[in-house]
Formats: C-alpha cells, sequence, structure tokens
C-alpha cells in the first residue's frame, strides 16, 4: 500500500520542552550516553544552534557511568546543577553506581532516560521492536532507580514535561542536595508542545541558615572551652565553608582534625593547627568541646563516642537517609548553610556580646582585642543593630 504525501511542518515538541526547562534552571551541559529515543531532544538541540538561542552544551559519552561522574564532578567544582540522559533501563542501570555516589555525597542533577508506551500498537509510531524485546521494564525504569534518588518519576504527558523536568531540578537542589530522575517516554516527547505562558528562569534555592540564638550558645560554648577540637569530612565542599573554618581556627586556636571519611580538602595541610587526618584519638581524650562540622561518621563505632564531653554538630544536612546507622550524640546543633555558620560564630561583634554575656568588662575585652573602650562601644552598637533588624 502506498504511502500518502504528508507536508513536512516545523513544529516543536516535546524535546523542545526538556531543553527549554534545562535552560530556565541554568544547566551548563547535558551529558549523554544516549539511545534512539532522544531524537526529539536532539533535533531541539539543533534548532538551538541554527538559531542561536542560547543553551546548554550537549556533550556526548561512550559509557553512562562516566556521563554521571562527569556531572557529579562540575558540579563539585561549579556548585551548578548539570543534567544526564541515559538509555533506557540498560543505561540507566550502567549509570546507578555513579548515581548511588552522587546522592552519598549530596550532589544535585537531573537523570532522565526513555521508554516506549506503545510497543508498535500505534500505527502512526513504529519505536522499534527492541523497546519489547530487550528494554522494556516492569512498572517502568523509574522502579530501578527509586532507592537511589532523591524522587523518580515518569512524564505521562507533553504537557507536564516543562514543569515536571523543572520540578525534578528544583527538588535536586533542595537540602538534602541529590539526584532526581525522570522517565521520558518516547512518544510522549514526539507529541507537539505548545509552550505555557509565562516562563522565566527558574529562581534558585534560597540559603537556610540557623538561628541567631543558636549560634550565641555555641559561641558562648568556644569561648568558655578550655581544650576545643574540631573534626571533618566535607567542609571543603564549599570554598567559602573552608576558609570560614580557617579563620576561626586562627581566632580560637582550635585544633582541626579530617575524620577517616574525608571527602574533600578541608584544612590547609601545612597549617600548625592542623593535626591530620582519620580516628581523633589523644585529642578526643583531651578534649572538652568537640565539634563536628560536616561529618557523617564522626565517631566509630558510635559508642565509643566522647559522651562525657559537649559536642556540637554544624552541619547544613547532619542526618542522612541514605544511611543505614547513625549516631553523632549531639548537645547541639546549628543546622543550615555550613559556611554562614562558621562564619557569624567569628564575627566580632557577635563575640564581644557574647563575652558581655559571660561577664567579662568591657576594659577586659578592649584590652584583649586591641581596642579603645569608643572602639568597643561601637561594636556593641552595631551588633544591637543587626539583631534588632
Amino acid at each position: 500500500m502506498a504511502h500518502e504525501d504528508k507536508a513536512i511542518t516545523n513544529t516543536v515538541d516535546g524535546g523542545e520542552a526538556i531543553l527549554q526547562a534545562f535552560r530556565n534552571l541554568g544547566i551548563d551541559y547535558v551529558i549523554s550516553s544516549p539511545g534512539s529515543e532522544w531524537a526529539p531532544f536532539w533535533e531541539a538541540l539543533a534548532r538551538q544552534k541554527s538559531n542561536g538561542t542560547p543553551g546548554p552544551t550537549y556533550i556526548d559519552c561512550g559509557h553512562e557511568t562516566l556521563a554521571v561522574n562527569m556531572a557529579l564532578g562540575y558540579t563539585q567544582m561549579t556548585g551548578r546543577m548539570q543534567a544526564v540522559l541515559l538509555h533506557a533501563g540498560t543505561g540507566l542501570l550502567q549509570g546507578s553506581m555513579a548515581i548511588h555516589g552522587a546522592t552519598v555525597t549530596e550532589v544535585p542533577m537531573i537523570v532522565m532516560s526513555g521508554e516506549a508506551l506503545s510497543y508498535g500498537e500505534d500505527p502512526d509510531y513504529e519505536p522499534g521492536t527492541q523497546w519489547i524485546r530487550s528494554l522494556s521494564v516492569v512498572g517502568g525504569p523509574q522502579r530501578l532507580v527509586d532507592p537511589l534518588v532523591k524522587w523518580a518519576n515518569q512524564a505521562t504527558s507533553v504537557h507536564t514535561i516543562y514543569q515536571s523536568t523543572v520540578r525534578a531540578g528544583e527538588m535536586a537542589q533542595r537540602l538534602p542536595k541529590g539526584p532526581t530522575y525522570l522517565c521520558m517516554p518516547m512518544e510522549t516527547m514526539m507529541e507537539n508542545w505548545t509552550p505555557p505562558a509565562g516562563m522565566k528562569p527558574v529562581a534558585p534555592p534560597s540559603t537556610v541558615e540557623a538561628s541567631s540564638d543558636d549560634v550565641d550558645k555555641v559561641a558562648a560554648l568556644i569561648l568558655s572551652a578550655k581544650t576545643p577540637m574540631i573534626t571533618t569530612e566535607a567542609v571543603g565542599r564549599d570554598p567559602d565553608a573552608f576558609h570560614a573554618l580557617v579563620t576561626l581556627a586562627d581566632l580560637m586556636a582550635i585544633p582541626v582534625v579530617e575524620g577517616r571519611g574525608m571527602s574533600h580538602a578541608n584544612f590547609p595541610k601545612e597549617h600548625p593547627l592542623y593535626l591530620g587526618g582519620g580516628a581523633p584519638g589523644a585529642l578526643l581524650k583531651q578534649a572538652d568541646l568537640v565539634i563536628v562540622l560536616a561529618s557523617r561518621v564522626p565517631f566509630y563505632p558510635a559508642r565509643n563516642a566522647p559522651t562525657d564531653k559537649t559536642i556540637v554538630v554544624i552541619s547544613d544536612n547532619p542526618h542522612k537517609s541514605f544511611m543505614v546507622y547513625q549516631d553523632l550524640h549531639a548537645d547541639h546543633y546549628l543546622e543550615g548553610d555550613v559556611a554562614s555558620s562558621l562564619q557569624r560564630l567569628t564575627e566580632a561583634e557577635r563575640l564581644v556580646l557574647v563575652l558581655l554575656r559571660l561577664g567579662f568588662t568591657r576594659e577586659d575585652i578592649a584590652e584583649h582585642a586591641g581596642l579603645s573602650l569608643q572602639q568597643l562601644d561601637e561594636l556593641v552598637a552595631h551588633a544591637m543593630t543587626k539583631i534588632r533588624a
């Protein structure tokens, strides 16, 4: 039977919806080890290049694990979330170990793979026999990675592709950060898409900070401690937190050790207050205040925690849902952005107020800080203005 001639129309489809969502999320790179399901997205990329539209760069990879790890490393270096496109359930499984790595290192990313829904029964669309023979997954590919990601779902309509992609990106960047997964059926991507009104760049997540009262309590503990110490695993993931830790350690003469599970460079190795990595050992026995900074397992086994000491946990997400067991033995928490917490602990005004609350005289504080009484009073007045604000 001869096929009727059909006019070629220039329309946009679900592939354009995905790419537009990536643009509005501020994604720099789409890193892919792809299969044939991504033709609509490739067409959208071709339009982007032909029209000179600003948008993400496409990188083709030979292996799924490499694609995920490239996105992971880029985000760790820049703080900017990226997108990964894989092939069906098989490619998703190939990349699953790297996806799990993104989860346990709390790195946000959007992961997608495709599937077929019609298996050749739709007379107007032929996906190929491989989708029913080899690539189909009962319940959808999202079942394969649901235990490994923050959120896994399927885009069920071309009308929801754009917002589902945006939502996946927004959830990935909220605490606790981590990868999200969206299954993208071929038939859904092939449908014509009408861009919704009012599309705009997606707002970045806000910074969550510890309360001023909690910061003051911890500042008082540090000031009153005779032998404080800091142990950390991952404060170095944020350069601002790294430098804030150095400032705090210098200001209060607090030694720093890196835990066994350190995943970043957390403190200058040549610094005189750096006492190495591994178990705190003898230092822990001598300390009266233990500051656990961005650490998952500060004490191992947990029963060896120094429960006779005061333990302060500073973290944006201290309790890890991906861990089967965890016991931090905290007496106090500073939950929120780590860099902010450390910076606020070292604010001159805050330290002065805490010292005054502890009963130190203005004269003693001014002499120790090398300030005149007028300069000290100005610091206090500035601090009170900020508190009232």
